[in-house]
């Protein structure tokens, strides 16, 4: 069992690592990061290095050059055996609201556990 973060070095992500390195301690569960881009990775695992005394363990995962995000976040939540998948998203205008972001929209949508949804 697992908790998954989806991780873009943004202040989103930055949010929805906080709240993932919380859930999976809450849960006494291991943290799996998915990261976007080499530089998310690095900004990732030094965040992650300040916090690894309220987690047990943690694992990033890269998504591969050929993948979406989506799909990469969606595939280690089946691997993994996710408990809960936690993507950031942002404040948006009054027309945006009817999309969340690509990102946010796919993994909502096609997830088969729980996905929180959080906001800086």
């Amino acid at each position: 069992m697992s908790v998954i973060v989806a991780y873009g070095a943004t202040e989103e992500s930055e949010a929805a690592l906080t709240h993932g390195v919380a859930e999976a301690a809450r849960r006494q569960v291991s943290l799996h990061v998915v990261v976007t881009s080499t530089e998310a990775d690095a900004a990732a695992q030094q965040r992650l290095h300040g916090m690894e005394e309220n987690i047990q363990q943690w694992a990033m995962h890269e998504v591969p050059a050929q993948q979406s995000p989506a799909h990469a976040v969606l595939d280690v939540a089946a691997a993994e055996q996710a408990q809960v998948i936690v993507v950031g998203t942002r404040h948006r205008s009054a027309v945006g609201k009817l999309l969340m972001g690509s990102l946010a929209q796919e993994i909502l949508l096609s997830a088969e556990v729980p996905v929180l949804l959080v906001k800086p």
